[in-house]
């Protein structure tokens, strides 16, 4: 599953806003004078974790404007479905196959797929495998 794939939700937008927030309390520890090792360290640790958070779509974007891009065929047996999200809205399927890093792959699907398909069905779908080596799927 992609970055891509997932719709932007209230929760989502809440988490952009908050280097805004952070970035007003910093302040206050450079206007007191010299740094002191406790808080550069508790700085570093502070902006570390918030460059780490919010990357992820940054290099999602690398990843699929980075030549070179490779089509790769997922197919696999359909081992689970379930809903997922607010209201259950979202529909899931879990293949049998594994991606790169050992994990079952899972992919939401459209309503009326979800219904018709059943455990021990055949899918197949298209990835794009990107410059950074990451599989995605662009919509």
């Amino acid at each position: 599953m992609s970055l891509i794939d997932k719709p932007l939700t209230r929760s989502d937008s809440t988490i952009l806003s908050q280097p805004f927030i952070v970035f007003r309390y910093p302040r206050s520890f450079i206007k007191s004078g010299p740094l002191k090792p406790w808080k550069l360290a508790l700085l570093s640790l502070l902006f570390g974790g918030l460059l780490t958070l919010f990357s992820g779509p940054y290099i999602s974007l690398a990843n699929a404007l980075i030549q070179p891009q490779e089509t790769v065929i997922v197919q696999g047996k359909v081992t689970g479905k379930f809903k997922t999200g607010k209201d259950q809205r979202s529909r899931v399927v879990t293949l049998d196959a594994e991606n790169d890093f050992g994990k079952l792959y899972k992919f939401f699907v459209s309503h009326h797929y979800f219904d018709r398909v059943s455990i021990g069905d055949t899918y197949k779908t298209e990835l794009k495998k990107g410059g950074l080596g990451f599989a995605y799927r662009w919509k």
